[in-house]
């Protein structure tokens, strides 16, 4: 489940759905009580929650994330924390830790501070919030947004924060509209869209060959090497997703979806809907009923380096299931 308990963030990543007017933003924060959300996860079998937003640790939310995240984990389910992690002081960290994520994912496009805090912002602060929670042993992942401002500099980033004792530096290729406009920050989109170079796709190569599962890193390469690389629409991204399968969305009122990008698939509300209403919409809505749904767009290869949704073994486990149902 990932759950955004927020659409708001401290940051503007120049390349943000918001920031390009891509996505609307709404006005909603997250309210209901752990016990009531820990419940309804129980009734529909979850066993992980990715805490998203938005970013769930901004200086509004995190005073009230901390603590859901202690009660989540003490509850049996896995947490995962997505954040900038800009305007983490050292007692958030040292709470963090005593509330034992299963790990904080944080967002970090560069080493080199300059060009860091020229998509993002707020280096030196995200680099010091790396640093503490590793000390305190907390398991921390990087994402690393490439675009053609950084790109020359991921090598590098990936080795120095590995270097730093992150579990795992991962990379994706920001999302880019096709009509994006001037960015918030008036530069022209030109300026960050990616062009897959023989460098880059050597580098690739080699990442995708030393990874946990290689077949997975190369697939997943394939598809910055195509799409990217030729501005043409991968057509076989569905076979390997498993969003509205074993992946859902949660916003923070409660509206439950089966993809961050496909608002047709509603599924009801997770907190408010009839359980047994609910359940039904889990099992046959329209993305766990078809091997391929329709794919609301190339970006989604975005969302994770070699993730587990784009293994073709979870597809292929995941029809299966869904043809039982």
């Amino acid at each position: 489940m990932f759950l955004l308990v927020n659409t708001y963030c401290d940051i503007a990543c120049s390349y943000c759905f918001y920031t390009t007017d891509h996505e609307a933003r709404d006005d909603d924060i997250l309210t209901v009580a752990t016990a009531e959300l820990v419940d309804r996860l129980r009734t529909f079998h979850f066993g992980s929650v990715i805490l998203s937003g938005g970013d769930p640790l901004n200086r509004a939310s995190k005073a009230a994330t901390i603590p859901l995240v202690r009660d989540l984990i003490n509850s049996g389910l896995r947490v995962i924390i997505n954040t900038s992690a800009a305007f983490l002081t050292d007692d958030d960290c040292q709470n963090l830790a005593e509330a034992r994520p299963t790990r904080v994912d944080i967002s970090i496009d560069s080493v080199n501070a300059r060009v860091h805090n020229l998509l993002r912002g707020r280096h030196t602060d995200t680099v010091a919030a790396i640093r503490k929670l590793v000390a305190l042993g907390v398991p921390v992942q990087t994402t690393t947004v490439v675009t053609g401002a950084n790109v020359d500099h991921v090598a590098e980033t990936v080795s120095a924060l590995e270097q730093q004792g992150v579990t795992r530096a991962t990379i994706q290729p920001a999302f880019l509209p096709a009509t994006l406009p001037d960015t918030s920050f008036g530069r022209r989109a030109d300026a960050l869209r990616l062009t897959v170079t023989d460098e880059l796709r050597a580098w690739l190569r080699q990442r995708a060959a030393s990874a946990p599962d290689p077949d997975a890193a190369e697939a997943y390469h394939a598809l910055w090497d195509q799409h990217w690389g030729t501005g043409e629409l991968h057509t076989s991204l569905t076979p390997f997703c498993v969003m509205g399968k074993t992946l859902y969305v949660c916003a923070a009122d409660g509206s439950l979806t089966g993809c961050f990008h496909r608002p047709d698939v509603e599924l009801g509300n997770l907190f408010t809907s009839d359980a047994d209403m609910l359940e039904v919409a889990l099992r046959t809505n329209e993305l766990t009923r078809h091997a391929l749904p329709s794919c609301a767009g190339p970006h989604c290869v975005s969302l994770f380096e070699g993730p587990r949704a784009w293994r073709r073994a979870d597809h292929e486990e995941a029809s299966v299931a869904a043809q039982h149902l």
